[in-house]
């Protein structure tokens, strides 16, 4: 794919697919992966992959997995890191508790879940300096029995290339034009609850960590996933319909649905089927997939989903379903993430008619710098980014000092804290028995520094506090790793009301901004930021900060 690269920076070209196997062996390979344009990196997310083993294979997990590898070049790429998703039910389970007994007494026959995930890389890219390295992987269910079912549910490995940390998070949501509001409950839950893998059926908050972990990665455990990554690839069977309304709003019925749907697939009207689509009515209400985009902002093909599996019927729709772009690729990028979405395809051409969904690729170019421990220096770009805490001795004192703490809620959530307490008193006295507060973490730096006085209005919520980020640390491992910023109720006795919003700054975005643009500009520098924060998907407000980074003998 031709990816252009210097001595310290390089363009990486990332092919993301994926593909809904219908339970069925695929019998044709996978040409569509597109094996001759030899990408940097390949990940592969398939949904209902539950089928038999084909002579040759212990299970269908070796199956896939290997089929995969040996497809893009076993000689070629690594197989940097392959899982599939907890045990999923079948209809012998009636409850629960059931459940749960079966799999405590007897885990070594539950079956696993047909949502797979597996990151490919080419082995040249460890020579290069741009290995795919802290690599973790993290899984949430959200299937029957109330979600404790790995039918439906997501998968996400994440890493470090170079100075960037990347997400892919591959998924199967829930199924049915009806099931809508089921489907955003998913996200919510995929968002907020993803996992380690090696926490037992993820069941629990618990969390496995490992020794191989990283202190960043042990901290961020409680993290959602997104709000920690430069670059997230979201992709799967995401199950968003389309559903063409009438005048009023309302949905049609499953006849005018289908023939709304067929008009403009015929006429290639892909603006129109825009329209119909469940998934951008919801986004652009802020519901669900708040900050990721499609290329050009939706699919331009027809329908992925439901395809006739009859062979005297190809390409033919079956219309037990309303035709729907079900399966999706999409991308979010924060602060310090440069990445570029290039190609989407659906690729109709590969019928084997054996799944009634259609592959789907996405091709994006992602810029990484060396990881500067490889290198022994910092690229050129980040090396004058990371002025931010540079020193000509290693033994000089960087700071960074940040002041006048506002947190600006766009969310009944967060405000809502105050009316939980409410007794009578002044709206401080509220807060701070709220137990609100907020956190700074970077790995480099020897404590979580955290604020513990809050000032309410009806506007913002202060926080007097000076937080002060002090570190003896080389250059090299600062620029390695974001710094976290998470709004807490320590109150709170559920998760959910505990964890308030969550944000990632970028050093060097934060030296760019005070430096106005200017890399040649010495220390201290001063500025004010401002950054969304998230929980769930879904905006919670804004912090803003002032801020002043310096260096002490």
């Amino acid at each position: 794919m031709g990816a252009k690269h210097s001595v310290e920076g390089r363009t990486l070209d990332i092919r993301v697919a994926t593909w809904n196997l219908g339970n069925v062996a695929p019998t044709t390979g996978f040409p569509f992966l597109g094996v001759e344009d030899e990408p940097d990196i390949y990940a592969i997310g398939v949904q209902e992959a539950v089928y038999e083993p084909r002579e040759g294979f212990i299970d269908m997990e070796m199956d896939l997995f290997l089929s995969l590898h040996r497809a893009v070049g076993e000689d070629k790429y690594d197989n940097v890191w392959q899982q599939s998703l907890t045990p999923r039910t079948d209809k012998t389970y009636k409850s629960k508790a059931d459940f749960l007994k079966a799999y405590k007494e007897h885990p070594e026959r539950m079956s696993m879940s047909g949502i797979r995930l597996i990151v490919l890389a080419k082995k040249s890219l460890v020579a290069e300096g741009f290995a795919l390295e802290d690599v973790e992987c993290n899984v949430q269910t959200c299937g029957r029995l109330d979600g404790i079912s790995g039918n439906k549910g997501a998968v996400a490995v994440t890493c470090r290339i170079g100075d960037i940390w990347v997400s892919f998070v591959s998924g199967h949501l829930n199924a049915h034009t009806e099931g809508l509001e089921r489907r955003i409950q998913d996200m919510e839950s995929i968002n907020f609850g993803l996992h380690h893998h090696e926490s037992e059926f993820t069941l629990s908050d618990e969390y496995v960590s490992t020794s191989s972990e990283t202190d960043f990665q042990q901290y961020c455990r409680n993290v959602e996933v997104p709000n920690r990554s430069h670059v997230v690839f979201l992709f799967g069977d995401l199950n968003f319909r389309l559903e063409p309304l009438d005048a009023d709003g309302e949905p049609l019925d499953h006849e005018g649905q289908c023939t709304a749907v067929g008009e403009a697939v015929d006429l290639r009207q892909w603006e129109e089927l825009a329209t119909f689509d469940q998934l951008l009515r919801e986004q652009a209400k802020m519901r669900c997939f708040y900050q990721y985009t499609e290329l050009d902002g939706h699919p331009k093909w027809p329908p992925t989903f439901k395809l006739n599996t009859n062979p005297d019927k190809p390409g033919k729709y079956n219309l037990k379903r309303c035709p729907s772009w079900c399966d999706r690729v999409l991308l979010k990028t924060a602060s310090g993430g440069k990445c570029v979405q290039k190609r989407y395809v659906a690729h109709h051409d590969y019928a084997p008619n054996t799944s009634d969904h259609v592959p789907v690729t996405a091709d994006f170019s992602l810029e990484v710098w060396r990881t500067p421990a490889h290198h022994g220096h910092l690229a050129a770009a980040a090396s004058a980014a990371s002025k931010l805490f540079r020193s000509t001795s290693m033994h000089k004192e960087r700071s960074l000092e940040v002041t006048n703490i506002r947190l600006y809620p766009n969310h009944d959530f967060i405000l809502n804290v105050a009316e939980d307490c409410l007794e009578e008193g002044e709206p401080q006295e509220i807060l701070e028995r709220s137990g609100m507060i907020m956190t700074f973490y970077h790995p480099d730096v020897p404590d979580r520094l955290k604020t513990s006085r809050v000032v309410y209005n009806e506007k913002e919520i202060h926080f007097p506090d000076t937080i002060v980020l002090k570190t003896r640390a080389a250059t090299s491992d600062l620029v390695r790793y974001p710094v976290i910023l998470c709004v807490r109720n320590i109150d709170a006795d559920k998760a959910r009301m505990h964890r308030q919003g969550e944000a990632m700054l970028d050093l060097r975005d934060l030296y760019v901004k005070a430096s106005k643009g200017d890399l040649k500009a010495k220390l201290p520098v001063s500025g004010t930021h401002k950054v969304e924060i998230l929980q769930q998907g879904t905006p919670r407000g804004f912090v803003e900060f002032d801020f002043t980074a310096n260096s002490h003998k």
